[in-house]
């Protein structure tokens, strides 16, 4: 389920059982002033309504996102193209966010920042990921887990 409410340029985004709330009014061109220039990202999610959403956020935000709707998706994807950073849901059925993982470190690219995310975050294994982000979470908290993973300082004005 997703819910939008758009009152005085604020925008509220209702992620199923969980929330995940966006004041959209302070975020404009906060990335530029860090020197973040667009990334391109790569989202693996077997939940379409979080593909949206993430992706609409980090468009938002500046950056061009691709979204692979399960782990097999998100590794032929990587496989076949270059992305600047990886986001990845941790329980999917068949391959799972560990599995996307170990495929990116084990690959020519691995290098590749992967934020991993999930709502069961004690289901994270050893240090494969750059960041975590548990959900729910807010824009600042995937701004600032971008920025712990690419390196580059980020703010979007929010707690």
């Amino acid at each position: 389920m997703i819910l939008v409410n758009v009152k005085s340029s604020v925008e509220s985004i209702r992620i199923g059982p969980s929330l995940c709330w966006a004041n959209w009014s302070p975020i404009k061109t906060y990335y530029t002033r860090g020197g973040l220039s667009m990334l391109n990202i790569l989202i693996v999610d077997d939940e379409n309504v979080v593909l949206e959403v993430l992706q609409a956020i980090l468009t938002r935000l500046g950056h061009h996102a691709e979204t692979a709707s399960d782990g097999r998706e998100g590794l032929s994807m990587f496989d076949s193209r270059v992305y600047d950073l990886v986001i990845t849901d941790i329980l999917m059925p068949d391959i799972d966010g560990h599995g996307v993982a170990r495929h990116i470190r084990s690959s020519g690219r691995p290098n590749t920042p992967i934020i991993g995310i999930s709502g069961t975050p004690w289901f994270l294994e050893g240090d494969m990921f750059d960041s975590v982000i548990p959900k729910p979470f807010t824009v600042q908290a995937l701004a600032n887990a971008i920025h712990d993973a690419v390196g580059n300082p980020i703010t979007t004005g929010m707690s």
